[in-house]
């Protein structure tokens, strides 16, 4: 397997990119699992953010130290409020089909993560779970934009 990743920081907005590709010349034939997410920390106490998919409403229930898994549904963005500041996480199509986020915090008085993931972790090396082909590339993209 080959990973490339690409960054970009402005002012307000943070843009990344993960590629992953499986090579041709990879000697095993078999399907590689794969489960990449991005694993951003956003600064603010866990119990007074709210978290918003595609501008529905909040999503209910606390972020604590337990992950929970909320199914994206179709969702390409995200609004993340706390501490007066607002969010907006944007996601590639490739998040699309089974796309999860997940929410959780080991300091809740400080901080907490809203973790975008291709699949349920669950699901890996399930047979329904996500695999790479010999010669396939799985692009994924996640943009921050600060917008308040």
């Amino acid at each position: 397997m080959s990973y490339a990743v690409r960054i970009e920081a402005s002012e307000a907005s943070l843009n990344t990119e993960l590629s992953i590709t499986r090579s041709l010349g990879c000697a095993r034939n078999d399907r590689a699992p794969v489960l990449p997410g991005f694993h951003p920390y956003f600064v603010g106490k866990a119990d007074e953010a709210k978290i918003l998919l595609d501008g529905q409403w909040p999503i209910p229930g606390a972020i604590g130290s337990e992950p929970r898994f909320i199914a994206l549904d179709g969702a390409r963005k995200v609004l993340i409020w706390t501490s007066g500041k607002q969010v907006l996480m944007e996601l590639n199509p490739a998040f699309l089909k089974e796309g999860i986020v997940v929410l959780w915090t080991d300091n809740p008085a400080e901080y907490f993560c809203v973790e975008p993931v291709i699949q349920d972790p669950h699901r890996f090396i399930h047979a329904d779970g996500r695999y790479l082909e010999r010669g396939e590339t799985l692009g994924l993209a996640v943009s921050f934009t600060r917008i308040a």
